[in-house]
């Protein structure tokens, strides 16, 4: 520090200049270090402003790492398991603070189409659930199952074959997710109706409860049905999306549940497109052409489920095209129709649900 004294008019007055080295910058939180998005809003360890760790999707490709507070540094170690399809398996409790756990439900399978009616509709998608817990009010295992995708229907010259329902998932008795419902043939049953999020451990798959009443977008958990007569499919939200319910109408969407499967296409006509991961509906899998095969869902997590199968292509006189596969926890698309003669295609297979869990010390 420098000191430099002036006199004026027989007055002293003194100045002072300080000169000191120049500061850092404050530390700045690190790009996306707030929740949100996929992950329904943005929970976070720490101080300071909201930053800190977000709880969520942003972590699922992280094991560990150091984040920058704006109050100081920590480290948060990140343990991640996947369980995939299967009953009575067993999540051990690591050492850690808090544990997330998202439950996805299966899909349900297309139907595949007869030699009359509408052409197979495509299945239900499953619902999603997530829930946040401390770690020292778990016990020190808890028995996880993950529900299969349910079969898509044979198609064939009568009357078609509805899909089966895909398989509920489960974290113990703690967070449950509902499997979509199977679509149904020749307009005869209902598209398959979105999965419905609960906290029970005995909703079966299908169930589809709690449902939007009539033909409506759900909020919420609730799963959406959409009838046969209704050519568009309802959005949903954490709840699974339902199938197309008419000829060539596209599966519906879901933001965090699983999408429903396309409806096969009429005679010589293309298949709906699948459901995607949005809030309108046909953002999956592309439908078949006249005669072929919907484009398969994908398996890529957005945030916790896939995209639908879309439906297969119709013909007039041959055999229909199939439906695609669902991707993960959502709807397969139905079989497309071959004309009133000849043999009607397959419905596409729904895909499996998961179970992620998260712990976070």
């Amino acid at each position: 520090m420098a000191r430099r004294r002036i006199y004026q008019g027989g007055s002293r007055i003194s100045r002072e200049r300080r000169q000191s080295a120049p500061q850092p910058p404050s530390p700045q939180p690190p790009p996306g270090h707030r929740g949100g998005g996929g992950s329904g809003g943005g929970h976070a360890f720490g101080r300071g402003h909201g930053t800190g760790v977000p709880l969520g999707v942003g972590l699922f490709a992280l094991s560990s790492g150091k984040v920058n507070a704006s109050q100081g540094q920590f480290a948060v170690s990140v343990s991640i398991q996947v369980f995939a399809a299967g009953a009575g398996q067993t999540w051990t409790k690591p050492a850690c603070a808090v544990v997330e756990v998202v439950c996805v439900g299966a899909g349900g399978g297309g139907a595949g189409n007869g030699g009359a009616g509408t052409a197979g509709q495509g299945g239900g998608g499953g619902a999603a659930s997530r829930a946040i817990f401390r770690a020292a009010d778990l016990p020190s295992s808890v028995t996880v199952n993950v529900g299969a995708g349910g079969t898509g229907g044979t198609g064939n010259n009568s009357s078609g074959t509805t899909g089966t329902d895909g398989g509920a998932t489960s974290f113990g008795t703690l967070l449950t997710a509902g499997g979509g419902g199977g679509g149904g043939s020749n307009g005869t049953f209902g598209a398959g109706p979105g999965g419905g999020a609960s906290t029970s451990s005995t909703l079966a798959g299908g169930a589809g409860l709690p449902q939007a009443s009539g033909n409506q977008n759900g909020i919420g958990g609730q799963a959406v049905f959409t009838s046969a007569g209704n050519s568009t499919a309802h959005a949903a939200e954490w709840g699974g999306a339902p199938g197309g319910g008419a000829t060539a109408a596209a599966g519906g969407d879901s933001l965090y549940g699983g999408s429903g499967g396309g409806a096969g296409g009429a005679a010589s006509g293309t298949g709906a497109n699948g459901g995607g991961n949005g809030y309108s509906t046909g953002h999956g899998g592309a439908g078949g052409t006249a005669g072929n095969v919907g484009t398969d869902g994908s398996n890529t997590r957005s945030p916790y489920c896939g995209t639908a199968g879309g439906g297969g292509g119709g013909t007039n006189g041959t055999t229909g095209g199939n439906g695609g596969k669902g991707g993960t926890g959502c709807g397969g698309g139905g079989g497309g129709h071959n004309g009133g003669v000849g043999v009607g295609g397959n419905g596409g297979n729904g895909g499996d649900g998961i179970c992620l869990v998260i712990a976070y010390s």
